[in-house]
């Protein structure tokens, strides 16, 4: 009785300890939003990709060391034709080069609350598709033509992922205040150059400053002229009062952080971002799996990079080439950015990397990596698990090509057992693509045990512990299979699948697949990918139906079976390892 009432004194002195340390976080990061913006910010951004964008504005900004973003469209008739008035992409691209951001004003300058959804989808893919025929970061900023605006186009810009998006309005952008794709901004268009240093001087802590510009000179457009012996006092105006002057992209540290009551904050953890992640090199996120950094104190995930933007790559090739992405998050596991790629040791010539696993022991990390030798066309191709590890989680160095069942042996998890061994489950492809597995006692040497299920095939297994039970999830291609164990070796399936149903949400509409699973406090996140534009409406752009992102879910256990509800909004804080 005694040892009850000291654990309940220990356990409520815990949740007392963590509610106070979440109330401070509480608080400083209340205190932190009314203060992000100490400095004098003026973001400029420049429209309908002129001319003297290249040959003017550009090269004076850089002297200064000013950012800003470019807005491009196709304005017709004369872009393809008159390059005296409009940039060649070559130029958008030496922008791109020289640091500045490249971001969408629709193709042909038409006003948004003229167009129908798939018009507007058109008119922004095409730019997309051209940043991307000209390895050009995809926008992630967007300017309404002639500032209309209309609830729809914010619909869609949400879905497609823009961070930003101006409007007119002429008065400062109030980021606690204002919808960051409803940025308003000042024009500089005409020869008052007080009006537009008045608009300069509204910038201040808790307001930004955005200036609309368009030629420096106009040739194009005269009635928005900005004149240039104008524009240069204005940059020199800018330097000399120390103003911070930056891109639209660079508006994300601006941004107040997202507020939640405290009690939600011990209860259920901050609400994921969705979609949760976006590769930003080749939108192509997919296999994901977490890891613990111990020194970095973060959690990184790794992905397969597919490369759904890449042109001009038939069959399955899109598939191959693939590097492993890293993204890492510093907030539990609610919002993901991007960190670069593993440094692997291994490969020559053309090769792929598909589906990591990542499991640390004894402060080595251990990666086990689909290996494909080569770019194909189709999957009639040899692929191998090889072993690597590391110190870091960036740099990974060569073990082993383990030695499995087949050829074609892919998407290997890996679990410690009870009695401090470890297994490894992966897929078989000759086998009808059968789940296998292999058994290690140091995660050096495997010896293959035969096949785990296969009464219907799969790929991407994942098995965890939880509620007492082992499970295993496995990616059908029509959501996500489940399996239980007592012991590991006799599974059960469940009759329900996971994500077989399509979402709701933010590229979510369509089935789940190849997941990572992490439980924390006794709380189990399904991390999985989505196709986004596999909704069955025809598209002539293979980029439509191949780009891929991350999202996650929790996992309910309810009547001896797994469900999850991907509509609801996931409450997640992912502790360290060591603190579950």
């Amino acid at each position: 009785m005694v040892g009850k009432q000291h654990k309940r004194k220990r356990m409520w002195l815990r949740i007392s300890i963590l509610f106070l340390v979440v109330f401070l976080v509480y608080c400083i990061q209340s205190k932190a939003s009314e203060q992000v913006i100490s400095d004098r910010v003026v973001v400029l951004t420049f429209d309908d990709a002129l001319a003297s964008h290249a040959t003017f504005v550009a090269p004076l900004l850089k002297q200064y060391g000013f950012g800003a973003t470019f807005f491009i469209c196709e304005f017709p008739p004369d872009f393809a034709t008159d390059k005296t008035k409009y940039m060649t992409w070559q130029q958008i691209r030496l922008l791109h080069d020289m640091g500045f951001e490249i971001a969408n004003h629709t193709r042909t300058h038409t006003h948004v609350n003229r167009m129908r959804r798939p018009q507007l989808i058109e008119e922004l893919e095409y730019i997309e598709n051209r940043c991307r025929e000209y390895s050009i970061s995809q926008p992630a900023s967007f300017a309404y033509p002639a500032y209309d605006t209309h609830p729809m186009a914010l619909e869609v810009l949400r879905e497609k992922g823009y961070r930003f998006a101006r409007i007119g309005g002429s008065r400062p952008y109030e980021p606690s205040k204002d919808d960051p794709l409803l940025i308003p901004s000042f024009s500089t268009t005409g020869t008052d150059k007080n009006r537009v240093l008045t608009a300069i001087q509204q910038a201040a802590p808790g307001r930004i400053v955005v200036l609309t510009i368009h030629g420096v000179p106009d040739m194009a457009h005269p009635h928005v002229n900005t004149p240039p012996e104008l524009f240069r006092e204005y940059v020199q105006f800018l330097h000399d009062n120390q103003y911070t002057v930056i891109a639209m992209r660079d508006l994300e540290k601006y941004l107040p952080p997202k507020k939640q009551d405290t009690k939600t904050l011990i209860l259920k953890g901050k609400k994921a971002d969705k979609p949760l992640f976006r590769d930003p090199v080749y939108d192509g996120a997919a296999d994901p799996v977490l890891c613990w950094n111990t020194k970095e104190k973060k959690w990184f995930m790794f992905y397969t990079n597919r490369r759904a933007n890449v042109p001009d790559t038939p069959g399955v090739t899109w598939v191959h080439g693939t590097p492993i992405g890293i993204a890492e998050s510093s907030d539990g596991g609610a919002t993901w950015t991007y960190r670069g790629t593993a440094e692997i040791d291994y490969g020559q010539g053309e090769y792929s990397y598909w589906a990591p696993e990542v499991i640390e022991h004894e402060g080595t990390y251990h990666m086990y990596l689909t290996f494909v030798p080569g770019i194909f066309k189709d999957w009639s191709h040899p692929r191998s698990i090889i072993h690597l590890t590391s110190k870091d989680l960036m740099k990974w160095t060569y073990q082993s090509t383990l030695k499995l069942s087949s050829d074609r042996s892919i998407d290997a998890c890996v679990l410690r057992l009870s009695d401090g061994t470890w297994r490894m489950w992966y897929n078989n492809e000759p086998d009808r693509k059968s789940i296998y597995y292999a058994d290690s006692p140091d995660l050096y040497t495997w010896t293959d045990r035969g096949k785990a299920i296969g009464e219907r095939p799969g790929e991407g297994p994942k098995v965890f512990h939880w509620k007492n039970r082992y499970w295993m999830v496995v990616d059908v291609w029509n959501g996500l299979g489940v399996y239980h164990s007592e012991d590991c070796l006799k599974w059960t399936r469940q009759k329900t699948n996971l994500l077989e149903k399509p979402g709701t949400g933010s590229g979510d509409q369509v089935k789940g697949g190849h997941p990572d699973v992490v439980i924390s406090e006794d709380r189990a996140y399904l991390f999985y990918f989505t196709h986004p534009g596999r909704t069955g409406v025809p598209s002539d752009d293979p980029y439509h139906e191949r780009r891929s992102l991350i999202q996650v879910v929790e996992i309910e256990y309810k009547d001896g079976e797994l469900t999850c509800e991907r509509d609801k909004p996931t409450y997640i804080q992912l502790l360290p390892p060591n603190e579950k």
